[in-house]
């Protein structure tokens, strides 16, 4: 049973996680198009190719 609970728990995390990692891409974005893309890079952390294509690699 106990195992049951854990992998949920994990999956959970998982779910948090990506919505986490999704809403910074979202303010990356935006940081781009106010302040340009090296400016979103630098703040970000995430790569160029991922604001350049504005598609997030989950």
């Amino acid at each position: 049973m106990s195992a049951g609970i854990n992998d949920l728990r994990r999956q959970e995390k998982r779910l948090i996680d990506k919505g986490i990692k999704k809403g910074a891409f979202e303010l990356a974005l935006k940081v781009k198009r106010e302040f340009g893309l090296e400016e979103a890079i630098e703040i970000s952390g995430f790569s160029r190719t991922e604001l350049e294509n504005e598609k997030l690699d989950l």
